[in-house]
């Protein structure tokens, strides 16, 4: 419990620091922005995410002593939610810019380019957050703690950086997003690995699946230009 409190708190700050960090730098409205995008992408992610969470929990602490069985259980989610966040996100990664000012008007024409970047982001993010409990599961939770920390200071760095060079705030946007997509890839690789799935196969589940994906929404939308 000492070292899960500080992994916690340090993640829900990590998710309070963006909003403070572009009202602070930027202005209210871009925090406006980045704020409607962010939740209304996380609320299908989270309410998924949860559900499948407390089950793998019960099934991976009843093999946690096998590592065959746990591999197994763990592989088969996170190619699941991979594929399903990749499908629901492609479209507001191809969309976003022409959904939300139809859905909430054309003043939040800027949240829905926001929602393009931060939709990429928020794949990894409900593929690899529900498995985050195999760190639990093995005991690993300095390991678990050193995640926090590193995603934290990532944000902090992503979001302050490109403020320092361009002043902008789309580019702190990006910067943002590509960097939390990495971070979370490097931690679904990493909860893989611990569940005893080689490094080689988490590589090509994590790129391909959504390659696949968003290669089949990309030759939709040529379609669907070409028809308009």
């Amino acid at each position: 419990p000492l070292i899960d409190s500080w992994s916690g708190l340090l993640n829900s700050a990590s998710v309070q620091l963006p909003v403070v960090l572009f009202t602070a730098l930027f202005s209210p409205a871009v925090a406006g922005y980045y704020s409607l995008s962010h939740r209304l992408l996380s609320l299908p992610m989270s309410l998924i995410g949860n559900s499948v969470a407390n089950v793998f929990l019960e099934r991976a602490a009843k093999a946690k002593d096998n590592d065959e069985e746990l591999g197994r259980i763990t592989l088969e989610l996170y190619k699941k939610l991979i594929l399903i966040g990749s499908v629901i996100m492609s479209f507001v990664t191809f969309y976003g810019d022409k959904l939300f000012p139809l859905i909430f008007g054309e003043q939040w024409a800027e949240a829905g380019k926001y929602a393009q970047w931060i939709s990429v982001w928020l794949i990894f993010v409900l593929a690899a957050s529900p498995l985050s409990n195999v760190y639990t599961v093995k005991e690993r939770q300095v390991e678990s703690l050193v995640f926090n920390i590193i995603l934290f200071l990532s944000r902090t760095i992503a979001i302050v950086f490109p403020f320092k060079i361009w002043y902008s705030a789309m580019a702190s946007v990006v910067f943002f997003a590509l960097t939390g997509m990495l971070v979370w890839i490097i931690l679904a690789i990493r909860i893989l690995g611990i569940a005893g799935i080689s490094f080689v196969r988490s590589i090509l589940i994590t790129i391909c699946y959504p390659l696949f994906i968003f290669g089949g929404q990309y030759l939709i939308s040529l379609f669907i230009r070409e028809i308009i």
